[in-house]
């Protein structure tokens, strides 16, 4: 794993890893300061042959001594022979005491601990003092190499060293736990590394904005509106390398359900028609219409209506910009298959709209209609949720939408938490949020002399406001006319062919919907 598949597992699982980090810091910190308040003194002794003549033999005798004089210094035997000796005032206090041999010496560290300072330091020494009355063996005896001393607080020695290691251990633990979740459940790549394993581009990656957020409107957030932006110069960019005219028709479809296809689409549709572009929607999903709901339209008369005769005059309705249709999709979905209907409406609708741009939110992909309707458009485009899909699942609806034919534009990664790290909050501006500024002052022309100059910058003090190098409402056309026709003719033939085939290809499918109506 790279350090970027890291720092992925960590931007994805954030939540939990820092989850795991502040409890294992927190349990740290509860052992550092929850347990009660507990003193240790510490003391040295030796043992040592009391012959003069230290020999091999003895020095392995002293060896073996060491370890039961341990036992018996940590037995609770000699515990309570300690606290009997101990003052009347600490015999009730509790006491532990330790001993710590260092390998190859004869020294034994002794430790003991209690709950007050006083108890701690007279349990030493009553240790102390039966070690050395009381040796274990004839040959040998026990000298007090270093007093007790003072009794510290055991807390304030231990905490620095709990707390840095929780502090680590926690960190640790979250970024093992990251990254092997990151392994166990692959998120989907981004960018160059989705064209390198898919072989389709992403055109688009919306943020993951709160829900009442979703609308390309002046409320939108800026990383919002300028993704919807952004997708509809990418989508449009590829539609026109494809096409090469103004009409199409594109599909917007999913792998499952909730995946944001539907807000999508009315934002796609938004910024569309707000490029001045003739747009209309399409809600051929009957299951869970959306559309009519963020477009502030009515759910009937729709698309199941269309498909039992109506005109499409009479079930298309306007929006708050007049360069953009909506076309619900009915209630019919409850008295007809869904398939049904998109077999009988769906081929002649698009005939009907062959001139606009034909947006069409249809089911996701386990449904029978989707096949039919997917089928009957130009282009069809992916959402997939960026947080929920796996790679297998994009590459099962890469696989369905191969089998249907119709060609993919791309795919649309919704929800994805963008990191900040260019600047784009700061840059990022919503509409109407540029302050007013004056306009700039018009610099006269080399040729024009100082008093039409003055003439030019108060209009008002002459007869007629016009520049004098204005053109006339008779030059204006004229000109225009010029340009036009300055255009190569092999550019007119194409786009007279282009429209040929469009034509034809919306006969097809009239005839197609009139011999299914037979």
């Amino acid at each position: 794993m790279t350090l970027a598949d890291l720092a992925d597992a960590l931007r994805r699982f954030r939540l939990l890893a820092i989850g795991i980090f502040v409890a294992t810091f927190a349990a740290g910190i509860a052992a550092a300061v929850l347990p009660a308040e507990r003193y240790r003194t510490t003391a040295v002794v030796s043992v040592e042959p009391i012959s003069q003549s230290i020999g091999f033999e003895t020095q392995q005798a002293i060896q073996l001594t060491i370890p039961p004089t341990i036992a018996r210094l940590v037995s609770p035997t000699f515990e309570q022979t300690v606290r009997s000796r101990m003052n009347a005032g600490a015999r009730n206090a509790p006491i532990e005491i330790e001993g710590v041999h260092d390998p190859g010496t004869a020294i034994i560290d002794v430790a003991v601990e209690s709950s007050t300072p006083a108890a701690a330091v007279d349990a030493a020494q009553v240790a102390l003092q039966r070690l050395v009355q009381e040796p274990r063996s004839d040959r040998f005896r026990v000298i007090v190499v270093s007093p007790p001393g003072s009794a510290s607080s055991v807390k304030s020695q231990r905490a620095p060293s709990l707390l840095a290691g929780s502090f680590v251990l926690g960190l640790i633990l979250a970024v093992l736990t990251a990254a092997g979740l990151h392994r166990l459940l692959p998120s989907l790549p981004r960018g160059e590394r989705f064209r390198e394993r898919y072989g389709h581009d992403v055109l688009g990656e919306i943020p993951n904005v709160p829900d009442g957020r979703r609308r390309t409107d002046a409320s939108t957030s800026p990383e919002l509106h300028e993704a919807i932006r952004s997708l509809e110069a990418r989508l449009w960019s590829r539609a026109a390398a494809e096409r090469r005219d103004g009409a199409l028709s594109i599909v917007v479809t999913s792998w499952g359900k909730d995946e944001g296809k539907s807000t999508v689409v009315s934002n796609l549709a938004l910024a569309m028609a707000g490029s001045e572009r003739d747009v209309t929607v399409v809600d051929c999903d009957m299951r869970r219409p959306r559309l009519h709901e963020l477009l502030d339209g009515a759910l009937e008369p729709g698309v199941s209506d269309f498909a039992e005769g109506k005109p499409v005059d009479a079930v298309r309705q306007k929006t708050r910009l007049p360069t953009l249709d909506l076309i619900p999709a009915g209630v019919g979905g409850l008295t007809r298959h869904p398939a049904e209907i998109a077999r009988d409406a769906m081929a002649l609708l698009l005939s009907v709209l062959s001139d606009r741009i034909v947006l069409i939110d249809a089911p996701p992909l386990f449904t029978a209609e989707t096949t039919t309707i997917v089928g009957e458009a130009d282009f069809v485009l992916l959402v997939s949720d960026f947080r929920k899909r796996r790679p297998s699942d994009v590459e099962a609806a890469l696989g369905e939408l191969e089998l249907i034919g119709t060609p993919l534009l791309g795919v649309v990664l919704n929800r994805v938490d963008i990191v900040d790290s260019r600047g784009r909050e700061s840059y990022l501006y919503g509409p109407g949020s540029l302050p007013d500024l004056p306009a700039p002052a018009r610099p006269p022309s080399r040729a024009t002399s100082p008093a039409a100059a003055a003439e030019a910058e108060d209009p008002g003090n002459g007869d007629d406001p016009t520049p004098a190098n204005a053109p006339t409402s008779n030059e204006a056309p004229a000109r225009a006319e010029a340009s036009a026709t300055a255009k190569p003719p092999a550019r007119a033939a194409k786009r007279r062919a282009r429209a040929a085939k469009r034509r034809a290809r919306a006969a097809k499918r009239r005839a197609r919907a009139a011999k299914r109506r037979a």
